[in-house]
């Protein structure tokens, strides 16, 4: 039995079909730019499915690191997405609430920075990551 592609293969390979064969042989302006917006959020989606396990287990170890939480990140991806979503709640109340000292603050903002890169990598790959983000 033949192995299929994954699922990820498959929306990269329907984004380069619309942006190239598709888009190219249609003469409306306005749909040829819905095609376009049509491949793009197929490559993002693809993005998304391959890179959505390693980062939310990045994320959640530096959120648990983060909140002095012991043990390791729920197993399962529905899970963790969850876990994320609520650890990400206590960070912004701590924050906002001025609950973090100055090492704890500093912690958190390169949290903030790799996270951020993290979903522009997967949104817009060509987005310049080398540029410093301001503080």
């Amino acid at each position: 039995m033949q192995d299929r592609p994954s699922p990820d293969v498959l929306l990269e390979a329907v984004a380069g079909f619309l942006a190239g064969d598709v888009q190219a042989a249609i003469t409306d302006k306005g749909l040829q730019f819905r095609v376009l917006i049509a491949a793009n959020l197929a490559g993002v989606v693809a993005r998304e499915i391959r890179e959505m396990e390693p980062q939310s287990q990045a994320e959640a170890a530096r959120l648990m690191k983060l909140l002095g939480r012991e043990g390791g990140p729920p197993a399962e991806l529905g899970e963790r997405i969850g876990a994320i979503r609520e650890m990400n709640g206590e960070l912004a109340r701590l924050i906002r609430g001025r609950g973090l000292n100055a090492d704890q603050l500093r912690e958190a903002m390169a949290h903030c920075k790799q996270t951020l890169q993290e979903k522009l990598e997967v949104a817009n790959p060509r987005f310049d990551l080398n540029q410093q983000i301001e503080q």
